[in-house]
């Protein structure tokens, strides 16, 4: 009996391992990423064309992420909008490797893969690094 209950349990910490690998190597996020943004912001922002540091805009702003790096759940990588602003951003899945947060110098991003092409995500700062602006945006991802 005390055989073939550590047989049992030498099987279940193999399935488990097994499950844990993949999971942790199941989302691959490394690539570039397109998308248009729903953005809010007040303030002067350089991805958004705001200059004046009252004014409240709404926009749609169409960004670039490029993911370099990946090392389990956690990545990095930068993102550029079309007036060529560059942010550099570090991120973190949940274990689900389904979603997670990236932040860059001034704000954060939540995220939620819908697919494996395709990122859900809604991103906020309160006050810019160069204390300026004031933004909130959605936008999805797509794979290219």
């Amino acid at each position: 009996m005390t055989t073939l209950l550590n047989q049992l349990a030498k099987l279940l910490c193999a399935v488990l391992i097994s499950v844990l690998a993949f999971s942790a190597n199941a989302t691959n996020v490394v690539g570039t990423w397109v998308g248009v943004a729903n953005v809010a912001v007040i303030g002067a922002n350089p991805h958004h064309n705001t200059k004046d540091a009252q004014e409240v805009r709404f926009a749609k702003t169409e960004f670039t992420f490029v993911i370099d790096k990946q090392e389990g759940q956690n990545f990095s990588g930068y993102r550029f909008s079309k007036n060529g602003f560059k942010d550099v951003f570090v991120g973190a899945f949940r274990s689900d490797m389904k979603s997670g947060v990236i932040s860059d110098s001034d704000g954060a991003r939540a995220f939620q893969m819908v697919g494996n092409d395709l990122i859900d995500s809604c991103y906020t700062h309160t006050v810019s690094s160069n204390g300026k602006s004031t933004v909130a945006e959605c936008n999805e991802l797509k794979r290219q």
